[in-house]
């Protein structure tokens, strides 16, 4: 997978940035590859130390974590979750 991602700190301008961006929402293969090379990007050791800070940014657009430099997880509110879930009913 070519995941071009990118780290932000909380608080940081990249932060700012990201929940600047357009909404993520996709409901098709080929969307939800987009949606991952577009997604914020923090490593799963980083979350760890800073959980409380990464659940506050996930509030606002969807975070992807990675293990040893893959993606292993994505981190949403509920009420995106339910956004990009209802769109496949349509």
């Amino acid at each position: 997978m070519g995941v071009h991602a990118h780290s932000i700190r909380p608080g940081s301008a990249a932060s700012q940035e990201a929940t600047a961006k357009r909404p993520l929402v996709g409901c098709g293969a080929r969307e939800g590859a987009n949606m991952i090379e577009r997604m914020p990007t923090v490593a799963v050791s980083t979350f760890r130390r800073k959980t409380r800070a990464y659940l506050k940014l996930a509030e606002d657009h969807p975070i992807l974590i990675t293990r040893y430099g893959k993606p292993a997880f994505v981190l949403m509110s509920v009420n995106h979750y339910e956004h990009i879930t209802s769109l496949d009913t349509k």
